[in-house]
């Protein structure tokens, strides 16, 4: 799904999510554990596209959360870039007509990005942020499930 159009939507779709996930976030909250609804999508973006194009969309998705958070600023960037970029490089050998690849691409993915964030930026309690990364990675698998078929729908 190369090319300059898909790659705009792609652009587009990932800084919509990033603004819904600012705005929504905080409010689909469960138990304390919310989706990062801007990561979902950037997984799920980074499916459709090469690793090149799936690196910068990582970058613009830090550089927007760095902005937003104020804090992070080069951990945010590198963990996403690097999740990108990672998620791009399989997009010659993944299937990704199934939406379960989406669903397994964007548990591992966020688990693993919150592991490389912590060991960019430690927190006080590794068992909480375990937790919390967890819980994270279980919400985003359930919303990767309509971002996938929204993004298949764009490109």
């Amino acid at each position: 799904m190369k090319g300059a159009k898909s790659n705009l939507r792609l652009t587009l779709i990932v800084i919509i999510l990033f603004f819904l996930h600012e705005a929504y976030a905080s409010h689909l909250a469960i138990r304390g554990a919310q989706p990062n609804i801007a990561l979902t999508g950037l997984l799920t973006c980074s499916l459709f596209t090469d690793a090149t194009f799936a690196a910068w969309l990582g970058f613009m998705t830090g550089v927007l959360e760095s902005a937003y958070l104020g804090m992070y600023v080069g951990s945010l960037i590198v963990t996403r870039s690097l999740a990108g970029w990672i998620i791009g490089a399989m997009e010659p050998h993944v299937f990704r007509d199934n939406v379960f690849i989406a669903v397994g691409v964007c548990f591992l993915g966020t688990f693993l990005t919150g592991m490389c964030f912590y060991l960019f930026a430690p927190q006080a309690n590794t068992l909480l942020w375990v937790k919390v990364t967890l819980e994270e990675s279980v919400f985003n698998c359930v919303i990767s499930i309509p971002i996938y078929y929204f993004v298949k729908l764009a490109v």
